[in-house]
């Protein structure tokens, strides 16, 4: 069938330009949309603790009131109840906590390291309170509750965060030594789909 000559020419041309512009769209939509993005695993976590031992403390006098005192502590605790994150279990942890009291209520901020099986070591940060209460024995009943924080992890634990809270109960003696000492956690665990480098 005949058609003009124009009109031959802008059917080619309108036909090049569509073809240009789904190009340019697949290339558009290639670079700016993103990835589809793969989600943390999650490991909800709930345990207790038990104070194996203190290894060190010292202490500093305030005198700005009557049993003020700054302290250091290092500390070994020991699991009650299987801790397992990514499938390894926690065999052990160790501690560094300061402590602000008055007698033996105030504040707490400690670091512990998380010991696993397979080597590998999970960081957390506490931070809280403690309030005690005066026990036949003469030393004082105590409970304390908080917060705390993953702030990461070596190996297969590398880049892990996470949080949650804690509660702890047990006695300190006259002389200032806890025992029967158990802290509670729970919160949750992430760990990176991709580690980040080293």
């Amino acid at each position: 069938m005949w058609r003009p000559r124009v009109f031959i020419y802008y059917r080619n041309r309108y036909r090049k330009t569509m073809r240009r512009a789904r190009l340019l769209m697949m290339v558009l939509v290639g670079t700016v949309l993103p990835a589809p993005v793969r989600s943390e695993p999650t490991y909800a976590v709930a345990t207790t603790w038990r104070l194996a031992r203190t290894t060190a403390k010292s202490t500093a006098l305030v005198e700005d009131a009557p049993g003020h005192e700054v302290g250091l502590l290092n500390i070994v605790l020991e699991r009650s109840e299987a801790l397992v994150i990514a499938g390894q279990q926690m065999t052990g942890a160790r501690c560094s906590e300061v402590v602000d009291l008055l007698g033996v209520s105030g504040f707490t901020s400690a670091y512990c390291t998380l010991r696993f099986g397979n080597g590998d070591a999970v960081f957390h940060h506490y931070r809280g309170e403690y309030h005690g209460v005066a026990s036949g024995t003469g030393g004082q009943q105590v409970s304390g509750q908080g917060t705390w924080q993953c702030v990461g992890g070596t190996g297969a634990f590398r880049g892990m965060t996470g949080e949650g809270r804690w509660e702890s109960s047990g006695e300190v003696t006259a002389d200032g030594l806890r025992q029967n000492w158990s802290r509670t956690e729970r919160g949750n665990y992430r760990q990176p789909v991709t580690p980040p480098a080293k």
